[in-house]
């Protein structure tokens, strides 16, 4: 029986981390880094959308507050909902930066579309994908919580 030390506990603390895709992603760009925990928050299906709130027992709206027809789900309401495909075009036209445009979960397509980019690209067009994601998120609550939409 090994004995503990704390050597022996600071490896233990490091020993089999979850590594998840697309980190860098989130921590490198330029943003601030509340936005960079909301981003952090969809990769980690931590966000209260309705379907994570049914789970937990507690009463919420039906449908997708940003587009008012289907359930509301972390990975629709990122990428998937028409709402936020028109927003992502829009922004991604904008920019002039060449992603595809989100067709799945965000943790499946951002460090993809990412990666896909010449280096020079990438911190700025991360900086970017977080600024999206946080912008979709406050007018999600503000139609939740606030009864109101931002004009478009």
């Amino acid at each position: 029986m090994a004995a503990f030390s704390s050597k022996t506990a600071y490896r233990a603390l490091f020993e089999g981390p979850v590594v998840l895709a697309g980190l860098a992603n989130i921590w490198n760009p330029y943003a601030p880094l509340a936005y960079k925990f909301h981003a952090w928050l969809p990769l980690r299906s931590r966000c209260w959308t309705v379907d994570r709130l049914a789970r937990h027992g507690l009463a919420s709206h039906v449908t997708c507050p940003l587009y008012d027809n289907e359930g509301e789900t972390l990975y629709h309401i990122s990428p998937l909902c028409p709402y936020a495909l028109r927003v992502w075009t829009r922004v991604t036209v904008g920019a002039r930066v060449h992603l595809p445009l989100p067709s799945a979960g965000i943790g499946d397509w951002w460090p993809q579309a990412v990666r896909a980019l010449p280096a020079n690209q990438r911190k700025d067009s991360n900086s970017m994908i977080i600024l999206v994601l946080r912008a979709l998120w406050l007018e999600r609550n503000a139609r939740v919580f606030d009864v109101k939409e931002t004009s478009s």
